[in-house]
């Protein structure tokens, strides 16, 4: 699924526009006219390393480069579960948002964590889906820098890391939580070496914040009323409190409305967001006395998770606007209507919309260049033959391939490599030559080797196997791994003509060896195949 890129470059522009004037009028902040690279480091100096590099004489030129990413990092992450509608009003309401603005138009440390924490969302999400070495790493790297961005940058970091760690939802492996959560942790001690480094050369955290003295109290609780309203609004402090205390009411509600209409069709979306922006204000309630974020604009580094969580308030995952009702269109903004002039409504939100060759706008897994699932009776692809692919496996077998039960598990026979994709059919053809009948020591029994995709996550294998002559009775099984022995995980030995059919009784890890052995039990010799599916 991809951004649209007519309403997406105007949209980019405008972003641009507004950050350009909003530079003119409020200039460089008196605190960030100093050197660039100046010694002690009071705050972490990668804005400072960023602006060497760019345009160390423009330093608003940085910062408006750096506001407008946010609003394409933002539509990146609304797409993930909102779809080109939502993804394009999330943009909009980026481009237009008086924080982002701000803290885009002026060189400060807000103008870097913004767009961190935005991308590190996006990284996390993309571990969550599949936890590959380099998603890992980027992970990694971009939560160093966002711990490392700012001192009040610490709090989204734990809460995605502790999430995972202590709160790990059901529909995530353990495994794979644990991973992502290590890769968040080393990144936050990575960026913990920065912070001792800059306390052994004399910086102080309190003078970094602005503050003389850390607040408690009353007063500490007003600044984080400030910060949430701020959150969408930018600088609140010429409001009184009451309107102040409304707009972080509202700001929080919309969040949590969000939150719950995307919840079903986005669970992992939602909680991440959720984790990253509800967790980061718990955690900055809880350690304030020591880090400082009860402040104006201290939680801006939220403002891209809040966001994206009020739009699914207004467009909820899996809505369509054509042919709804007026209360529906009344939410079709300039954005969407932008969408709808390139080619129409993605109902599924597929990235593919019916004039675009959809041949079903009701599912998302249909759709020209989908994987063709076997036996589903789909039309997966839409070129109009149903179970029909370039990505199937089809396999012969290499004679001789005959071995006793014992060489089977040991393990020996026909290495298959690579079985194919998620859902994709795998066909193996071969024959069984010579059959004793009741016996699984004689005769010829067929072993072959075969390992899942590393990127298979942790499927089950659904086999059948059927042969040519029905008053024959051939047997299957798969042998796998457990706890670094060989054990069984799917048995097929009932009596009768074919076909026999099995699924593994657990999931196997993305990589893991299998074997899969035939044999004949009674009859004649006998021609056969084998369909193997992950599932």
């Amino acid at each position: 699924m991809r951004l649209p890129p007519v309403p997406t470059i105007g949209l980019l522009a405008l972003a641009a526009g507004l950050r350009l004037g909003a530079a003119g009028t409020l200039g460089l902040h008196p605190a960030f006219r100093g050197p660039l690279g100046a010694e002690p480091w009071h705050r972490p100096p990668l804005l400072d390393w960023l602006t060497l590099l760019v345009a160390p004489g423009r330093r608003e030129l940085v910062a408006v480069a750096s506001g407008v990413l946010v609003v394409w990092l933002i539509g990146r992450l609304a797409l993930r579960a909102l779809g080109v509608r939502g993804a394009l009003i999330a943009m909009a309401a980026a481009a237009l948002s008086p924080a982002l603005v701000q803290a885009g138009s002026w060189w400060s440390l807000q103008n870097l964590t913004v767009p961190l924490t935005a991308a590190t969302a996006l990284a996390l999400l993309g571990a969550l889906d599949r936890p590959e070495r380099g998603r890992l790493a980027a992970l990694f790297g971009l939560a160093a820098l966002l711990a490392a961005s700012d001192w009040t940058a610490w709090p989204p970091v734990l809460a995605w890391g502790i999430w995972l760690a202590a709160f790990r939802p059901h529909w995530l492996e353990p495994r794979t939580a644990h991973r992502v959560a290590a890769a968040l942790f080393a990144g936050f001690a990575v960026a913990g070496m920065l912070y001792l480094l800059m306390s052994a050369r004399g910086a102080d955290p309190r003078g970094a914040m602005g503050w003389s003295s850390i607040p408690t109290g009353l007063p500490a609780l007003q600044g984080h009323v400030d910060s949430i309203a701020a959150l969408l609004a930018g600088r609140v402090r010429q409001l009184t409190p009451w309107a102040r205390l409304s707009m972080a009411l509202a700001t929080a509600a919309v969040a949590v409305v969000g939150a719950r209409r995307a919840q079903a069709d986005a669970p992992t979306w939602t909680t991440a967001l959720a984790a990253g922006s509800l967790g980061a204000l718990a955690i900055a309630l809880v350690i304030h006395p020591w880090i400082p974020v009860a402040v104006e604009k201290a939680l801006w580094f939220m403002t891209p998770l809040v966001l994206c969580l009020g739009v699914a308030a207004i467009s909820p995952p899996r809505a369509c606007a054509l042919g709804q009702t007026a209360p529906m269109r009344s939410r079709a903004t300039l954005p969407f209507l932008l969408a709808l002039a390139l080619g129409g409504c993605d109902a599924d939100e597929d990235g593919w919309t019916e004039a675009a060759g959809d041949c079903n706008d009701e599912a998302a897994s249909v759709h020209p260049g989908a994987p063709e699932v076997w036996n589903d009776g789909v039309d997966n692809d839409c070129d109009g033959v149903i179970d029909d692919s370039a990505d199937y496996r089809f396999v012969d077998e290499v004679e001789p391939n005959d071995v006793t039960l014992a060489d089977c598990f040991a393990p020996s026979g026909q290495d298959l490599g690579d079985v194919a994709a998620f859902g994709l059919l795998n066909r193996l053809s071969g024959r069984i030559d010579s059959v004793v009948d009741e016996s699984y020591v004689d005769g010829d029994l067929d072993c072959y080797v075969l390992r899942l995709p590393d990127d298979a996550g942790h499927p089950r294998l659904e086999v059948r196997l059927d042969w040519t002559n029905p008053d024959s009775d051939l047997d299957f099984a798969v042998q796998g791994l457990w706890e670094g022995e060989q054990s069984g995980f799917a048995l097929a030995d009932l009596p009768g003509p074919p076909p026999e059919v099995a699924i593994t009784s657990s999931g196997f890890d993305g990589g893991a060896p299998l074997w899969l052995w035939i044999v004949g039990y009674t009859g004649e010799p006998t021609d056969y195949t084998v369909d193997l599916v992950l599932r």
